[in-house]
């Protein structure tokens, strides 16, 4: 659990929610431009970082292990919307082992009631 924190600290928050997410969700939402450099840039970080959550995963049914911890929490809402663009389907469709793990937690009651409406 520790390490996939780690993880979205330090590599796949700044690279997929600052690099990405922020360009291609918030900033039109804003009136902003979009800044394809650092969406580009940030790809192979957010790339790599799913696939190394999906390798620590290996074949439990949370992150880390039999029961949901913080590091799921931590991590649904980032590959929930990540998952959703256009540069997001080759990390999920490389990694499909992430997916019936990103339909439970999307089936959870508290993910249910605290995404955004019309997501």
């Amino acid at each position: 659990m520790n390490q996939i924190i780690g993880i979205v600290d330090a590599y796949a928050h700044p690279s997929i929610a600052m690099g990405i997410l922020f360009n291609r969700m918030l900033a039109p939402r804003l009136g902003l431009p979009v800044d394809e450099a650092a969406v580009e840039a940030a790809l192979p970080r957010a790339r790599l970082c799913v696939s190394e959550i999906a390798r620590l995963m290996a074949n439990e049914p949370y992150l880390a292990g039999e029961r949901i911890s913080l590091a799921d929490l931590m991590v649904i809402p980032l590959f929930y919307y990540f998952s959703r663009l256009p540069e997001g389907e080759a990390p999920f469709a490389d990694n499909s082992s992430l997916l019936p793990w990103m339909r439970r937690m999307e089936e959870r009651q508290s993910f249910q009631v605290t995404k955004p409406p019309g997501v």
